[in-house]
């Protein structure tokens, strides 16, 4: 048996994810709380369907304390990207003691390694280097 993610709305339905286990499928969900999981019988993943990588969107956050900025430690600040609406690269929201980044990537460590750069390089800016 699989376990076949849904997402969407009234008559506009679409598959989010297979997934081996129903675990794995609800720790998906918890991402997500209008998916829904089906298990299937007699249905088993392809070696290509194992291999497919959803993209997710990150918010990645830097507090300013004592003149430094420090990035929030929230490895689960995301959502899955469906590919049905047009994913934004990133954006950038600035406060006096927040540095805001929502970046659409693989992992988590490259959406933090992204948005480091973003900060360094405002930093930069600020600086006139």
């Amino acid at each position: 048996m699989i376990y076949v993610v849904t997402g969407g709305e009234y008559s506009d339905w679409w598959i989010e994810g297979y997934f081996e286990t129903k675990e794995e499928a609800e720790k998906y969900c918890l991402k997500d709380t209008d998916s829904h999981i089906e298990g299937v019988e007699l249905l088993s993943l392809t070696e290509n369907q194992k291999k497919i990588t959803y993209l997710k969107h990150h918010e990645v956050v830097f507090d300013k304390k004592d003149n430094k900025w420090i990035m929030r430690v929230e490895p689960d600040r995301y959502k899955v990207y469906e590919g049905k609406r047009q994913a934004t690269n990133y954006r950038i929201w600035l406060d006096t003691s927040i540095f805001y980044v929502e970046v659409t990537t693989e992992t988590r460590e490259k959406a933090e390694k992204i948005a480091q750069d973003y900060l360094y390089k405002y930093l930069a800016e600020e600086a006139n280097l």
